[in-house]
C-alpha cells in the first residue's frame, strides 16, 4: 500500500486557559496526549517518507466552544505552514475542474499531498 489515497479524521480542542498553540487531538471525549503541531508533523513525515500518497485531511473542532479565535487561527496556520505547497487550493481545484475530470495523476503529478 504505497500508492493511495489516505483519510484523516483529526479533531481538535483547546484548554481554556493557554496560549494560541495549546491545542490538543482529541476523539469524543478522549484526549489523545499528542499535541496538535506534533499530529501535523507525523502527517507530513508520512507524505515526505511515502511520495505516492495523498492524504484527505477533515478538520473539525471536538469542543468548538473552548476554542478562543487566536487557537482557531493558529490551526490553520499550522496546516498552511506544514504542508505549504502540498495542500491542493481552491485554485488548483478551479483548474482542474475546467478540464472536465480530475485524476489522482493530477494531484500527484502537481506534487499535491493533502486535500
Amino acid at each position: 500500500m504505497s500508492w493511495g489515497i489516505r483519510y484523516i479524521d483529526a479533531r481538535y480542542a483547546c484548554p481554556r486557559q493557554g496560549n494560541e498553540g495549546d491545542v490538543w487531538v482529541y476523539h469524543g471525549v478522549a484526549k489523545t496526549r499528542l499535541k496538535w503541531v506534533n499530529f501535523m508533523s507525523e502527517i507530513n513525515r508520512f507524505l515526505t517518507d511515502h511520495p505516492h500518497e495523498v492524504i484527505v485531511l477533515k478538520t473539525a473542532a471536538e469542543l468548538e466552544n473552548r476554542c478562543r479565535n487566536d487557537q482557531k487561527r493558529y490551526i490553520v496556520d499550522n496546516i498552511e505552514s506544514t504542508f505549504s505547497n502540498k495542500i491542493v487550493t481552491i485554485s488548483d481545484v478551479n483548474d482542474w475542474f475546467n478540464t472536465g475530470t480530475v485524476t489522482f495523476g493530477n494531484v500527484t503529478s502537481h506534487q499535491k499531498k493533502v486535500i
